[in-house]
């Protein structure tokens, strides 16, 4: 299934906890940890991973810093470490809907989806506001070949968030699936109207009409994912594959 991927850090996850631990956190580990969210925002990988492991020197037992490195390890690519850092992190404070949505987002990279399911559910057990766990929960449904509970996932995340763009994006790929043209149209139309920018959809609601017979409307479609992405080579065999005769003047 074509779908584009989410932003897996969930807006970086940069969220700065409470004191969760019995003992209070000294004020260094919080102030190097609360630096480093703002470093690793940045980009800085090397730094904010040497603020976080500072912060941890003053406070081995502060969860969020583990919840920070696993963020680190996984931007590198190194999941089995940032898995091992969300898990610190859980186990010093189970309540952490952060850190079990990041170890949600580890186990959709290594593709262990019911994992990354169960990970997501925990999420928003806790916090049942969370979009992008609420999201990735959704994609744990597809990628596992749920499509009903996938379909009642989205549904349930646009009441969430009426803006979620992927969500509309996601329920198109469905619809086209389930053979429902019209629907389909209708929820990329909904996702090129909050993201005129989103080639994918383009290309979707291209297939959509062209499943309809409207030929027109399918080239057009197609040709503003290309406008989006000159070099997607789905787009262009799809434009090529549609006929247009009369498409131009039908539009002058």
């Amino acid at each position: 299934m074509n779908l584009r991927l989410p932003v897996l850090a969930a807006a970086m996850a940069m969220l700065l906890a409470a004191c969760r631990t019995a003992a209070p956190i000294p004020p260094q580990a919080i102030e190097y940890n609360a630096e480093g969210a703002k470093v690793l925002e940045a980009g800085d990988l090397d730094r904010a991973q040497r603020l976080f492991e500072l912060a941890l020197e003053y406070c081995a037992d502060y969860p969020d810093p583990h919840n920070n490195l696993c963020l680190v390890w996984k931007m590198r690519g190194e999941l089995g470490k940032a898995k091992a850092e969300c898990i610190k992190a859980l186990r010093l404070f189970g309540d952490f809907a952060i850190a079990h949505s990041n170890l949600g987002t580890v186990y959709l990279q290594e593709k262990r989806f019911r994992d990354a399911r169960d990970s997501f559910r925990a999420a928003l057990k806790i916090d049942p506001g969370y979009v992008e766990a609420r999201y990735n929960l959704c994609l744990s449904y597809l990628h596992l070949g749920e499509a009903r509970d996938a379909r009642e996932c989205y549904l349930k995340l646009i009441e969430v968030n009426a803006r979620k763009t992927d969500a509309y994006h996601d329920l198109c790929i469905l619809d086209l699936q389930d053979g429902k043209p019209l629907a389909a149209i209708e929820n990329c139309t909904r996702a090129v109207e909050l993201d005129p920018k989103y080639a994918r959809a383009f290309l979707h609601l291209g297939m959509a009409y062209a499943a309809v017979g409207k030929s027109c409307e399918a080239r057009a479609a197609f040709h503003s994912c290309l406008l989006l992405e000159a070099g997607n080579v789905e787009c262009a065999e799809a434009l090529a594959r549609t006929g247009g005769a009369g498409c131009e003047e039908a539009a002058r």
